[in-house]
């Protein structure tokens, strides 16, 4: 030992309250062992408060620090862990453990780019390092490089064939390359190699959910909340199997879960009314907030007329909703008070003279609590008149007295738009028939489609200037209420005309959202509507053919 270190030894030891110092070293270390004790024993705060006394002791200690940004990050407090555990690193860069939990980390935070710079020197140090094959796998897949981290998940399970998370994650990479009969067999070798693992569980659901067998993914999702019964995501993947199924019963009831999974859009706000569980509504006041997109909004709105008479004329309901539909609903629905949603709420849907507050989907339980609790009626919304006479005079004299049809081809969900959208040139075999005059109904900015359609074919689908989805929404809806006919894939725009009881031809990928449920080719939510599904994955094809034979019988 030199001098140097001597001394820090001997300064560590006063510190530590030693009178000489042979023994701080091996103190610190029965100090570290018992903190990593209490951490694998699940005992984070007393872990944490065994680090910072080593830490007390010597500040720079990398084990400490380390093993104290793992609880950081364990507790929610990533930046701390990230400050902590990259200390670690600079005390000693040639551990690879320290490079992974630093990736973790910055993981955590969103700095895909950082962990993946982590993983890949925790791979330098270490090449056969299955976990940080497996890391590095999630940081590719995190910043689109599935290619990449196909290989990386690859390496993992090589290096380590019962490596259940890595099995897990391969089977989630999976899913996004469209392989979902490979996203089963890897949940079920997660499974094989941890068979009380839940999230593979919900995995395995997910997978069989792509492949078609509905029944099957709610097997999986069952036994995944067997086995965690406060799992959010596998309720809400329950609840949109059992409704795609019909079982509306259980499927609202799991559906209330929606509000704690990760992958649900929205965030519930804590109205300070008693939640409406279905109680008499006479006479009471009743605030609806709004939940998801447009097109749910619009779903959904078509109960509100019902929870009116349930309230009586000494009731009141005040529903929140996006802002570009309130005067659309003000003029369609009556009895209701509507107003933007914004954060916090209008003071309106907070006041002490409330009686109840419900999100809006949450109605579904109450007043679509089976098939037959969905009404005949072709539309709840209407256009405004002077605005819809004026198109249909516009489209008739664009049309010289062909059918005018609407037609949208892309979704901008962020999640499964891809699956459900179509390039228009695609649409070819439809928009090619003589005896209808085509018409944008897609929103955003489509000219370089349109441009591509014409080049390519000749056929020209008309683009009405004057309306703009995005910015007036009151002016798309009188747009699609002079269609003939609506021709889409699943956005907002089969929403609006479902709802307006414009004919509607839905086009929908092999697995469909919930509500358009499975077998069926017609809707309980939009009387009008017709459902054309695809017949094997990606067969969009199959659909377009069907969909052009149907225009050529005539509109």
């Amino acid at each position: 030992m030199n001098r140097a270190e001597k001394r820090r030894q001997q300064k560590l030891a006063k510190k530590a309250g030693k009178k000489g110092g042979a023994s701080s070293a091996d103190e610190l270390q029965a100090l570290v062992l018992n903190g990593h004790q209490l951490y694998q024993n699940g005992q984070m705060a007393e872990a944490e408060a065994v680090y910072r006394q080593v830490l007390d002791i010597d500040p720079g200690h990398a084990e400490a620090n380390h093993l104290l940004g793992v609880v950081a990050h364990q507790t929610a407090r990533v930046e701390l862990a990230v400050e902590l555990i990259s200390k670690a690193v600079q005390a000693m860069p040639g551990n690879a453990i320290y490079h992974l939990n630093l990736g973790n980390a910055l993981n955590g935070l969103g700095r895909f780019k950082d962990a993946l710079a982590s993983y890949v020197r925790a791979l330098v140090i270490q090449p056969e390092f299955a976990e940080a094959h497996s890391n590095r796998g999630n940081a590719e897949r995190d910043l689109g490089q599935l290619d990449a981290a196909l290989v990386s998940y690859r390496a993992a399970v090589a290096l380590k064939p019962d490596f259940a998370e890595a099995h897990n994650n391969l089977g989630n990479l999976y899913r996004d390359l469209e392989r979902p009969q490979d996203a089963v067999d890897s949940s079920q070798r997660a499974i094989a190699a941890r068979p009380g693992y839940a999230a593979a569980y919900n995995n395995l659901g997910n997978g069989f959910r792509d492949l078609g067998r509905v029944d099957d993914a709610v097997a999986s999702y069952e036994a995944a909340i067997g086995l965690s019964p406060d799992f959010a995501k596998a309720h809400h993947n329950l609840s949109l199997g059992l409704l795609s199924m019909g079982d509306f019963g259980r499927g609202w009831a799991e559906y209330e879960w929606r509000w704690k999974s990760p992958d649900f859009p929205d965030e519930a706000y804590d109205y300070p009314h008693p939640r409406w569980n279905g109680e008499d509504l006479t006479g009471k006041r009743i605030v609806v907030s709004a939940e998801q997109g447009i097109g749910d909004e619009i779903m959904y709105a078509s109960m509100l007329a019902e929870l009116v008479v349930l309230a009586g004329p000494g009731g009141e309901v005040l529903v929140e909703c996006n802002d570009r539909m309130v005067s659309i609903f003000r003029r369609c629905i009556d009895g209701v008070t509507f107003v933007d949603k914004t954060a916090p709420p209008d003071r309106r849907l907070l006041g002490a003279d409330i009686d109840f507050h419900i999100p809006m989907a949450s109605l579904c339980r109450y007043l679509r609590p089976d098939a037959g609790k969905f009404p005949s009626r072709e539309g709840f919304l209407t256009g405004d008149v002077d605005r819809v006479d004026g198109l249909r005079r516009r489209y008739r004299e664009w049309s010289d007295d062909r059918a005018v049809v609407g037609i949208a081809w892309r979704s901008g969900n962020a999640h499964s738009g891809i699956r459900r959208s179509i390039d228009l040139t695609h649409l070819h075999p439809i928009l090619s028939n003589p005896s209808c005059l085509f018409v944008n109904l897609q929103y955003g900015d489509v000219d370089d489609d349109l441009a591509r359609l014409k080049d390519q074919t000749g056929i020209e689908v008309r683009d009405d200037d004057e309306i703009d989805p995005l910015a007036d929404m009151d002016g798309f809806t009188a747009q699609v209420a002079a269609m003939d006919r609506v021709i889409s894939i699943d956005n907002s725009t089969v929403h609006m005309a479902g709802a307006l009881g414009v004919s509607v031809w839905t086009l929908l990928p092999f697995v469909a959202d919930w509500r358009w449920m499975i077998d069926r080719n017609d809707s309980p939510w939009y009387p009008t509507m017709q459902l054309f599904r695809q017949q094997t994955p990606g067969d969009w094809e199959g659909v377009i053919d069907r969909v052009a034979d149907h225009v050529s019988e005539g509109i």
